[in-house]
């Protein structure tokens, strides 16, 4: 499994939440995912050792935000 941090703006409320949970968790790969608001981000898993992180931001940006910058999250 490999995590990423995708930071996203446009979130303004739990509406936009649930609209971002609800896109990434219909994406391929996409084991887990959180989504904080106060931090406009989100936290994604992908069950792949090769995620399609393209895909999770096309899915946030379907939704109408904006994605800002992504990292992969070390492992622990």
């Amino acid at each position: 499994m490999v995590t990423f941090k995708i930071s996203i703006d446009g979130m303004h409320c739990e509406s936009c939440v649930d609209k971002i949970k609800s896109a990434l968790n219909a994406t391929p790969t996409v084991a887990n995912c959180r989504i904080s608001l106060p931090d406009e981000r989100a936290i994604v898993t992908f069950d792949s050792d090769q995620p399609d992180v393209t895909k999770a931001i096309e899915a946030i940006q379907g939704q109408g935000f904006n994605v800002t910058g992504y990292a992969a999250v070390a492992s622990s």
